[in-house]
């Protein structure tokens, strides 16, 4: 039996620390890439990778961009194809060693080039028939998630659990497990007959692997449970070192009401019907911000925006605040799209006047 899989969603220093009374959230826009400006038509921006006053990447849909500091666009990094220094879609950009590192998943492919997109060399990793995904970059290594072919092939209908793999790679293709297990996410799986006979997968994620890194690349932290729970890891070592917790008002799913979620769901009539859970997963996101983790929860409020649980570098809980994402009126409205909160800068998208997206980043600080 033949599978296709039609749909995934497998799923984005210097700085003054705040102080210990900070309770809001402030704002300030610095930077708009505006079609006109950027001299580019936006489709779907979805990661951005910043080298600040000098250079800006953007992937946007399949391709990948490159902007100097005040947004001016200079077209794509990387050629769009199958050739020699070419990627039929980039699925993420970073940076190792002074050095552009770009990752094709299907196929899986690494290009290495110069910051202003000069191509250096690539290679292919020897694993090229399960799903990766890049989730941090430490150092001269990528962290990266391992999801097998045959684990999604054999997931049941419906609510099933994917375990996922953890390891290094460097830049020579070389990956190191990570002996960490217990890892898992849930998905939503259905299979659709095609013609021919041909059996397609749709998977919708159900609670995904969220991660991300201390500003010292030191810790690693990991949220990939429906309930409030995130793993510290200790990088050098690979172990575990504690679990922070804290307490959650579980909070029902409810439907957007926008009228522009209404057409969309007209639109697709020969696509699935979305996945619906009943509850929302408590934790929508973790970032490192200020010196600080900051947990997006789903704990909402449309005047006030997200709940965010702060812990200090010493991982202990340093109070709550709430973020207004522009842009953004529904926990849902965090899938797939750009959001990047590092450092004291945050990216998003937020419509024009035509519906379109537009990067924006932001200054962010507490107080």
């Amino acid at each position: 039996m033949r599978f296709v899989i039609v749909s995934a969603m497998i799923f984005f220093f210097i700085f003054s620390i705040p102080g210990p009374g900070a309770d809001k959230v402030v704002l300030d826009e610095t930077l708009r890439l505006e079609d006109g400006q950027a001299d580019v038509f936006f489709k779907r921006p979805r990661r951005v990778l910043e080298i600040p006053g000098k250079w800006i990447y953007l992937l946007d849909d399949q391709r990948s961009l490159k902007f100097d500091a005040a947004g001016k666009g200079y077209g794509e990094v990387v050629p769009r194809g199958e050739g020699p220094g070419e990627l039929t879609r980039v699925h993420y950009v970073t940076r190792v060693g002074g050095q552009l590192v770009l990752l094709s998943i299907y196929p899986f492919k690494v290009i290495l080039a110069a910051h202003d997109g000069t191509f250096k060399r690539e290679f292919r990793p020897e694993d090229q028939g399960n799903f990766y995904n890049l989730e941090q970059t430490c150092g001269e290594r990528l962290l990266l998630s391992r999801r097998r072919r045959d684990s999604l092939s054999n997931a049941r209908q419906g609510i099933s659990e994917l375990p996922v793999e953890l390891s290094w790679m460097d830049l020579e293709g070389r990956t190191t497990p990570i002996e960490l297990s217990g890892i898992s996410e849930k998905i939503f799986l259905r299979r659709i007959t095609m013609e021919g006979g041909r059996v397609a997968i749709a998977v919708n994620e159900a609670c995904g692997l969220r991660t991300c890194v201390d500003a010292a690349g030191k810790k690693l932290y990991m949220a990939y449970t429906p309930r409030y729970a995130v793993e510290v890891v200790d990088l050098a070592t690979g172990k575990r070192m504690t679990v922070l917790k804290r307490p959650h008002q579980v909070v029902d799913y409810y439907e957007p009401t926008r009228e522009d979620e209404e057409e969309e769901e007209g639109a697709g009539s020969n696509r699935p019907e979305p996945y619906r859970p009943e509850t929302f997963n408590d934790i929508l996101a973790i970032h490192h911000v200020l010196g600080e983790l900051w947990v997006i929860t789903s704990d909402f409020k449309a005047d006030r925006g997200f709940r965010v649980d702060r812990f200090n570098a010493a991982d202990a809980f340093a109070g709550s605040v709430y973020l207004v994402i522009p842009g953004l009126s529904h926990p849902d409205d965090l899938r797939g799209r750009l959001l990047e909160l590092t450092a004291d800068r945050m990216w998003i998208n937020e419509p024009d006047e035509d519906g379109n997206p537009v990067p924006v980043r932001y200054r962010v600080s507490l107080r």
